[in-house]
């Protein structure tokens, strides 16, 4: 049997009330639903300047967005770096291909090496197949065209030299030979072969396929079928945002209709966003700014965008919304500013909560309690308090008197 008996029962008294309080209770609602954070809007970083800090700082603003609570960066690592890597031009390789051939053929047509310059023209003819029908293309195809006739003259096959001539002027209107540059022989038969034509018309039929036509250099749209042409050499480009350029030469003859097959050709999605980038970076206008932008956007799957220009060696930022006003004002950024700041036109409104007034001070209704005394909590818990210590002083009582009992041998008290 323990010491303290008295003790053990009242502590056992308070620990049973303290249980039953805890118990007494409402649990905790396990159906609480707290309200999910909306996914991270990502948000692409164009470099639009061709400027080696933007592209620093476009790795930072990557960084910084990673961080970002509200906003993330794109996930595709080929999008990010068509957003950022030098501007190439797609145009500049076969350009400077057939500039050298151009080259080549001048010197041999000067060194009456005619059957070497018929190869070199034709090949810088056939470079250019792969460039846009730019102005500057279609002037050096001129130059070629009338070189592959001057070594086709001195190769003595008239027919085929005039063709070429032709074919010159057709590509460039306003194309004349440097006269000074070559012999008088050769200028006197491009003047006559292109003040005459072939008698008849011919066609030219296209296979259904993606891209815009360009006849000589002219733009057909989406015609596939050319009527009424002269007899003689013409070249087809096709043209396309989704597409390699290429274009195919052919020799019309009078009442028959040459067939020309384009494979599709389509292009993979990083030189598609990098062609997007830069219709973008050279956008005539606010309204083709607009247009350039929304292809570019489409492709990135984004609705939100940092621009990064370059002006004075200074980098120049604008922010872009999927909404209006669309683009935001032009600025400078400043030296001081860190790369989280450019985000803040991108982030959602900060919430502003007013101060609370006080609520005036409310007097306390007097509730009075209709229960019995002996209903009442308090009371209850009170008496019960009391019984315990009485049941605690009655349990050590006895206890005492038992160990009295054993320790003398007589039973009750000593008189």
């Amino acid at each position: 049997m323990s010491r303290h008996p008295a003790g053990l029962a009242v502590a056992s008294c308070i620990l049973v009330f303290g249980i039953s309080q805890v118990h007494a209770e409402d649990p905790p609602d396990d159906n609480i639903q707290f309200p999910e954070e909306k996914p991270r809007t990502p948000v692409a970083v164009i470099e639009l300047g061709d400027f080696e800090p933007n592209r620093v700082l476009a790795q930072n603003l990557a960084v910084v967005l990673n961080d970002n609570r509200f906003l993330k960066p794109m996930d595709s690592s080929i999008k990010v770096d068509a957003l950022r890597d030098t501007y190439t031009d797609e145009d500049s390789e076969p350009l400077g291909a057939a500039e050298e051939l151009k080259r080549l053929a001048e010197e041999h047509v000067i060194a009456y090496k005619f059957s070497e310059a018929d190869t070199a023209a034709d090949t810088g003819l056939i470079r250019l197949h792969r460039a846009k029908p730019s102005p500057r293309v279609l002037s050096l195809s001129a130059e070629l065209a009338f070189l592959l006739g001057a070594a086709r003259l001195g190769e003595r096959m008239n027919d085929k030299a005039n063709l070429a001539f032709r074919f010159a002027r057709s590509l460039d209107p306003t194309f004349k030979p440097n006269t000074a540059r070559y012999l008088p022989e050769i200028v006197q038969a491009f003047e006559a072969a292109v003040k005459t034509a072939p008698l008849g018309k011919g066609w030219i039929g296209v296979n259904p396929t993606p891209g815009k036509a360009f006849l000589d250099g002219r733009d057909q749209g989406d015609l596939r079928t050319f009527a009424d042409l002269t007899p003689g050499m013409h070249v087809v480009w096709m043209v396309g945002a989704d597409r390699d350029t290429h274009a195919i030469r052919v020799d019309v003859v009078a009442g028959k209709l040459e067939p020309i097959v384009f494979e599709p050709e389509p292009i993979d999605e990083k030189k598609r966003i990098k062609r997007a980038r830069l219709a973008l970076r050279t956008a005539p206008d606010s309204t083709a700014r607009a247009a350039a932008m929304q292809t570019l956007a489409r492709l990135l799957e984004v609705k939100e965008a940092i621009l990064l220009n370059e002006s004075n060696g200074k980098t120049i930022v604008q922010t872009w919304r999927d909404q209006a006003p669309g683009f935001s004002a032009l600025r400078e950024v400043k030296p001081t500013e860190k790369p989280a700041d450019l985000l803040e036109p991108l982030l959602p409104p900060k919430l502003i909560v007013p101060p609370r007034k006080p609520d005036p001070p409310k007097k306390l209704p007097i509730v009075v309690d209709p229960r019995s005394w002996y209903e009442k909590p308090r009371y209850q818990i009170a008496g019960g308090t009391v019984g315990v210590v009485v049941i605690g002083i009655a349990i050590y009582a006895l206890a005492s008197w038992s160990r009295s009992f054993f320790t003398t041998g007589k039973a009750g008290f000593e008189q």
